[in-house]
């Protein structure tokens, strides 16, 4: 039976606690979403896609490393979303 509903994660408190997220602004060719990445520089690059009413704020600040504040939401080893709801440092 594909439809189990047993095999839903349950969501971890954790994984949507407000925390703080350094990494630099990354805007794909063509793309309108803006990432934040950690870890840019190596292969264990984790790219969150910026939600929430700071995204042209921080879409002005392309290629720069900042510090933000939001709700981070894991959605797998390498991904994640990040509804910003400060910017700590520029």
């Amino acid at each position: 039976d594909f439809h189990n509903t047993n095999d839903i994660k349950e969501i971890d408190e954790a994984d949507i606690a407000p925390s703080e997220l350094t990494g630099k602004v990354i805007i794909y060719d063509g793309s309108e979403e803006v990432y934040i990445a950690e870890n840019w520089e190596s292969r264990s690059m984790v790219s969150y896609l910026v939600t929430g009413n700071m995204i042209e704020k921080i879409r002005a600040m392309k290629d720069n490393v900042i510090t933000v504040k939001g709700k981070v939401t894991k959605e797998g080893r390498w991904s994640g979303k990040i509804e910003v709801t400060d910017i700590v440092e520029k």
